[in-house]
């Protein structure tokens, strides 16, 4: 029976080592919470009881069971921050192998630490000059390692996808937990002489730096690869604007010279009249209202955004002999960052170009209707679809083009599911029919 100090030692012992990760993750994916701030707090204190309970079980098993021991601990903070965290199941991956090669690595640095100034504690387990190593070394190795979550890895874990990259990412840190649980665990010499032996720490410290070097290169080129998108991104948006600019001017031009012939088509319509050309009056009048500008060609909607993105489709769609019917209700103001709709619509309305430029046969036109207040916003986009459309096994749509990457309706979801809103894509005879629902 384990004395009160010795309980309070090994409790201390385990927050030391777990703590400062615990709190490094909530930070890293505290704009991914999935439930409250309360809830959330409970779910900790859950993995905070694990780690305290597989101490307590390895004193009394002894330090041969500690691999085991350590799978159990790692799986169940798998299974709480899944439960926890509304991110791709590949981030937590990665975030957590990173987190637990860290805290392993700071655990034998303490207990090496120890053997060569208390070599007479150093088969007591989980002592309080332990936690007191471990605190000392988070100054010196962990906190730096936070500045480094703060400014690259947090920024990473909040961009959006771009393909499946985070189904393999989390193998990076896997590969190196692996590496020091078989140097530590995988060899006939006992665990606590692996540990205790500075060799292997500086051996085990080094392989941590070069993973350290390796996830900072992952992290630029997903940094870069966001910079990429976000460029491309603006230069769409100054495409839009330009073509709105010079529709604009068109406009105006169109104008001038209507007020410039006025005069003139006045005396012309007078010199009808004075004659009595009824006939020939009406008929010029009819090729007058003809030749005025349309205004109402140019306002789909009273949403600037929307109405940007609507006029340079349109032209594209006037371009190419596209039938481009439109019938919205959307306000001038949307809870929803431009970004996002641009990127959602943008990106349905560009497949849905395509297929019609590709069709053959047959009248091509796409068919947009919309309505949208503070709440929510709902768009169907429907469009002649001539070729067949490619599914995967899950049944996710694949690209059709050539040098596609395939990645427009995957932004389209997963812009959607943030908002907790409803996509819907099918094909039915000559049509294809897409359709989503945001809560804003």
């Amino acid at each position: 029976m384990l004395s009160i100090p010795r309980i309070i030692e090994v409790v201390l012992y385990a927050l030391a080592n777990f703590v400062p990760y615990l709190v490094l993750s909530v930070y890293a994916f505290s704009n991914r919470l999935r439930f409250s701030k309360q809830f959330t707090a409970f779910l900790c204190s859950i993995a905070m009881l694990v780690q305290i309970l597989t101490r307590f079980y390895s004193i009394y098993s002894g330090i041969g069971s500690t691999s085991l021991i350590a799978l159990i601990r790692f799986i169940s903070y798998l299974i709480i921050f899944a439960i926890a965290l509304n991110a791709h199941f590949g981030k937590v991956l990665f975030i957590l192998f990173i987190y637990s090669n860290f805290s392993n690595l700071i655990s034998i640095a303490a207990v090496c630490i120890e053997s060569q100034f208390l070599l007479g504690q150093v088969h007591r387990l989980y002592c309080w000059h332990g936690a007191l190593t471990m605190l000392i070394l988070h100054l010196f190795v962990t906190l730096p390692f936070s500045i480094t979550v703060k400014r690259r890895l947090k920024p990473m874990i909040e961009s959006n996808p771009v393909g499946n990259e985070w189904s393999y990412f989390w193998l990076i840190p896997a590969t190196f937990y692996l590496i020091w649980q078989y140097h530590v665990y995988g060899n006939s010499q006992n665990t606590m002489e692996v540990i205790t032996q500075p060799r292997n720490v500086i051996f085990l410290g080094v392989v941590n730096l070069g993973a350290f070097l390796v996830y900072y290169i992952v992290i630029q080129l997903n940094s870069i690869l966001m910079k990429n998108l976000e460029l491309e991104r603006q230069n769409r948006y100054l495409d839009i604007e330009k073509l709105e600019y010079q529709a604009l001017h068109d406009r105006m031009e169109e104008t001038r010279r209507a007020r410039h012939d006025l005069r003139h088509h006045i005396l012309t319509m007078s010199d009808y009249l004075e004659t009595k050309e009824y006939d020939r009056l009406k008929a010029y009048l009819d090729s007058y209202q003809k030749s005025m500008p349309d205004n109402q060609s140019y306002l789909f909607c009273q949403n600037r955004s929307v109405n940007r993105l609507l006029l340079f489709f349109a032209t594209q769609a006037r371009d190419n002999n596209i039938d481009f019917q439109v019938k919205l209700s959307i306000p001038e103001e949307l809870n929803i960052p431009e970004s996002d709709i641009s990127v959602i619509l943008g990106n349905l309305l560009e497949n849905a170009l395509e297929a019609c430029v590709e069709q053959q046969k047959g009248k091509r036109k796409i068919i947009i209707s919309g309505k949208g207040d503070k709440n929510s916003l709902v768009f169907t986009i429907d469009n002649t679809c001539e070729n067949g459309i490619k599914k995967t096994r899950n049944g996710e749509f694949l690209t059709t083009k050539p040098n596609g990457s395939g990645i427009g309706l995957q932004s389209v979801k997963h812009i959607v599911g943030r908002y907790n809103g409803v996509f819907s894509a099918e094909k039915k005879g000559e049509m294809f029919y897409v359709s989503f629902m945001l809560n804003l």
